[in-house]
């Protein structure tokens, strides 16, 4: 049925912040954790994790209609809010 559905994630992308924060990222937890086992799944969802543009075809292939996009923290995350214009079920 119609309904809204809103996201927020670290997104997956080539620009120079996020390629600093993949390098980044398992030296602070490091510094501050001292333990990187418990957080390796951070660091590999971002890999494993859809592109920003296969999330955009998702999201219109199943018939929603993105209201609003974001890109926060210098690219790093993605907020994205969007409008399910078809009384349709979700399909994969």
């Amino acid at each position: 049925p119609e309904g809204i559905f809103m996201y927020v994630d670290f997104s997956k992308s080539e620009n120079i912040f996020d390629k600093m924060f993949d390098k980044t990222i398992p030296f602070l937890i490091k510094i501050f954790y001292n333990d990187i086992q418990p957080y390796k799944y951070l660091i590999q969802s971002r890999v494993n994790y859809i592109s920003n543009k296969q999330l955009d075809q998702l999201l219109t292939d199943n018939d929603f209609e993105i209201i609003e996009k974001k890109r926060l923290m210098f690219g790093i995350i993605d907020l994205y809010i969007s409008k399910n214009i078809k009384d349709k079920i979700w399909k994969l």
